[in-house]
């Protein structure tokens, strides 16, 4: 995701939380930037910056902490003005996203209005922010009863791919289905991977006792905290 923020929504953020003295000086530096040249410690040329903040700039990750909290709380104000956005299921609780840094997950009734919506929002959100939505790196998932016809008007709706589950979300598989040992494929071939490499290299015996106790038996933390292993794994 580019970072290239528009100055007036950045403002428009901090408005509410930042003292006046900081957000004039905010202001100031967004607004009207001046640069100059030096050589030899002498001044060559001044000139204004006319794209504002960049993603190699020292305030882009703020910036972008900024943009991805105003992007998750107006997706939960759209779903709760139009609560026939939800994605409902028996017994369980209305969610209309998950968000994590850029990685977003979005719940909802995938009617033709309900995503004219969604369209609609994102385009509002590029036009305020500059951060457009990459096309190629966003998919959707439907019911596997869902008909063709339907699934083929999402894709001309939206222009996302058509995703098949399991997916991987923050390093765990997203299924929907009996627990089954492949997907835990990518974490054995990780162990593996890692056995491959020692073998070409001539350790000791406690030396690679040691990489065992501090490598391999920490690889499978993170995953079987979420997610219970199989008996065949």
């Amino acid at each position: 995701m580019i970072i290239l923020v528009g100055n007036l929504f950045i403002i428009s953020c901090i408005l509410l939380i930042l003292k006046l003295s900081l957000l004039t000086l905010l202001k100031t530096v967004l607004r009207e930037p001046i640069f100059l040249c030096l050589s030899m410690e002498r001044v060559l040329v001044f000139f204004n910056s006319s794209h504002g903040l960049r993603q190699d700039d020292p305030l882009s990750s703020a910036l972008f902490v900024i943009a991805n909290d105003y992007l998750s709380r107006y997706i939960a104000n759209m779903f709760e003005l139009h609560n026939n956005m939800f994605f409902r299921t028996k017994g369980g609780l209305p969610i209309s996203h998950l968000c994590f840094a850029d990685d977003f997950i979005i719940f909802m009734n995938a009617s033709r209005n309900n995503i004219r919506k969604l369209m609609d929002f994102f385009q509002g959100f590029y036009n305020v922010s500059g951060l457009p939505l990459n096309n190629h790196k966003c998919c959707f998932f439907v019911s596997k009863n869902m008909k063709r016809n339907r699934i083929s008007i999402i894709k001309d709706l939206t222009g996302f791919m058509h995703g098949q589950l399991p997916i991987k979300y923050l390093g765990i598989p997203l299924f929907k289905c009996r627990k089954y040992s492949f997907l835990f494929n990518d974490l054995i071939s990780s162990v593996q991977h890692k056995l491959m490499s020692w073998e070409s290299n001539f350790l000791r015996f406690g030396d690679r006792l040691t990489l065992i106790k501090s490598v391999l038996c920490s690889l499978h933390v993170y995953s079987f905290q979420t997610l219970l292993p199989t008996k065949g794994v």
